[in-house]
């Protein structure tokens, strides 16, 4: 009994080895279009594409157009027809426009030259009886002209040369200004006025500091220009410029004010610098930085 019951264990122990040892079946590998190299997967997307469109669009259109052919051309040479008669009639329009503005600039100039010898004629008329009181013509320095009697003209005539001589050296002293640059910003007004009056003595000798007419004293005098100085200027030095200008008006022919390192909003400025011009127009005002 024991040997066959060793048989049979051995018998089953080795079926069971050999049934173990039994390869194993193996399974058919899936596609997976992941595994694909780049090329070959963008090449396979772009054919499904391309024959989406062919068989969704190209094809379809293809066919409607084979339907519809004689529709197509017949609206085609339309459209060209319409094309090509509406660029006619713009030309048209184009070409009758340019001739009317031209026809109409040509008369405008002839107008215009009809009118200056008109003027001319009626000037050479006026000056002959001008002439003929025993009168003489006298232009001034901003080419305005008058008539007037010889003795009148030749003080009219120093008068002019006089301003113009005055204008001259104003603005000689305006252009030193402007071109005068401090060597940096000051806390009070005093070093800009000795670095002004250094700039403006290399050009006018007689250049002077507070040199005072009456109760009035201004910072500068170069002859009969005064010059007030303001800087940092804020919105209370503003407000004595203008009585400055009523009081330096009596004694001095120019007036010019030069403003250092602003320090107020522009709208109060401009507002400030819009009502000096009006009540003090021959006041010059110069803003530096």
């Amino acid at each position: 009994m024991t040997k066959t019951k060793d048989k049979k264990y051995k018998s089953s122990s080795t079926n069971s080895s050999r049934r173990k040892r039994k390869p194993p079946r193996h399974s058919e590998p899936e596609f997976d279009f992941g595994d694909l190299p780049p090329w070959a997967q963008k090449t396979i997307a772009l054919l499904i594409f391309v024959s989406l469109v062919w068989v969704f669009v190209i094809k379809p259109f293809i066919e409607w157009v084979n339907q519809n052919i004689t529709t197509i051309i017949t609206i085609s040479i339309s459209i060209i027809a319409l094309a090509i008669v509406g660029y006619i009639l713009y030309w048209k329009y184009e070409t009758k426009k340019e001739a009317e503005e031209q026809a109409y600039e040509e008369k405008q100039i002839a107008e215009e030259i009809a009118y200056k010898e008109k003027l001319e004629a009626e000037k050479r008329v006026y000056e002959e009886e001008q002439k003929a009181k025993g009168f003489v013509k006298f232009v001034d320095r901003f080419g305005y002209e008058r008539w007037g009697e010889p003795n009148v003209v030749e003080k009219w005539e120093k008068k002019d040369e006089k301003a113009k001589e005055k204008e001259k050296i104003v603005n000689q002293i305006i252009g030193e200004i402007e071109n005068f640059k401090q060597s940096r910003n000051h806390h009070n007004e005093f070093p800009y006025q000795l670095e002004l009056i250094g700039c403006l003595k290399s050009k006018f000798p007689n250049a002077d500091i507070e040199q005072q007419k009456g109760s009035s004293r201004p910072d500068i005098v170069v002859g009969n220009v005064a010059i007030e100085i303001k800087g940092p200027t804020r919105t209370a030095d503003l407000r004595t410029i203008a009585d400055k200008c009523m009081r330096y008006c009596q004694h001095f022919e120019e007036l010019i004010v030069v403003l250092f390192e602003i320090e107020v909003y522009e709208r109060r400025y401009g507002e400030w610098e819009m009502g000096m011009k009006n009540t003090f127009p021959n006041v010059k005002i110069i803003r530096k930085q």
